[in-house]
């Protein structure tokens, strides 16, 4: 279970709901990120990475192709989520599904 050396990475989907009051603004950006295992540790965006932003009341189901990426040794990858809300909003990620090709 979990990344191995050698997997490519090659699609997510975000799922979720998103409530907001009306005239409210909602927003959710989630995009893959490489962290690299340095000190100080620092983080790359994986290329064509970041989702369409959720702007819209309602359940949301965002699948997002980034370019291929081989996970390496010594780098961890995340999906980094920033959302922002009204005060009467919310936004529930009920999950990540991150789709990847392993070699047997």
């Amino acid at each position: 279970s979990g990344l191995k050396v050698g997997d490519i990475i090659t699609s997510y989907n975000i799922v979720g709901d998103a409530v907001k009051v009306a005239g409210d603004t909602v927003t959710l950006d989630c995009k893959l990120v490489m962290v690299n295992k340095a000190d100080p540790l620092t983080t790359t965006d994986i290329t064509n990475g970041a989702m369409t932003q959720v702007t819209a009341n309602g359940n949301f189901d965002v699948a997002v192709n980034p370019d291929d990426t081989t996970v390496a040794t010594d780098k961890q990858y995340l999906l980094e989520i920033l959302g922002t809300t009204g005060v009467g909003d919310s936004i529930n990620v009920t999950g990540a599904e991150v789709t990847i090709s392993r070699r047997i």
